[in-house]
């Protein structure tokens, strides 16, 4: 991700999902990359086991593990695709709406998953640069499915503003 950050604040609307919610041991790619790649397949799966179609690009949210606790100790990882709205169970998995996000601040990196530690990295300093502050949870949604070559993969980095 370029030094160069292109991100808008905008509103975020709320969205209907099948989801899993499992714990990772912190935010580091080596630490949530083991944690949310299962998960991802697992929900897939169970979406298509139950005959649920995908109705958007998935998602993955964090969220700290408690209220106010630092993120070195832990994170809660939620992967997500959206659903119908008429949906209100799959086997296996949490039928939830994310409810809409007032202010966020978003942004898009391309590539491979390695390197977007780094662009949030970059996503983090720019929005204190720009004076916002931000919550602890925030999203990854990923725009293009995963057929597509790594290099071209395109996320949209979402961190909702206090």
């Amino acid at each position: 991700m370029s030094s160069t950050i292109d991100a808008q604040v905008r509103a975020v609307p709320a969205v209907h999902v099948a989801s899993l919610t499992r714990t990772a041991p912190g935010y580091t790619g080596e630490e949530i990359g083991p944690v949310v790649e299962p998960m991802f397949t697992e929900a897939a799966r169970l979406l298509e086991v139950a005959g649920v179609a995908v109705a958007g690009p998935p998602l993955a949210q964090y969220d700290p593990t408690e209220p106010g606790e630092a993120p070195a100790r832990g994170v809660l990882v939620t992967v997500a695709f959206p659903v119908a709205d008429t949906t209100t169970a799959v086997p296996g998995l949490d039928v939830q709406t994310l409810p809409a996000i007032d202010r966020a601040a978003v942004t898009v990196y391309r590539g491979g998953m390695d390197g977007v530690g780094e662009a949030w990295m970059a996503f983090m300093a720019w929005l204190e640069a720009e004076g916002h502050t931000p919550t602890p949870t925030a999203r990854e949604v990923y725009v293009l499915p995963p057929q597509t070559p790594e290099d071209a993969w395109t996320t949209e980095l979402v961190q909702p503003l206090a």
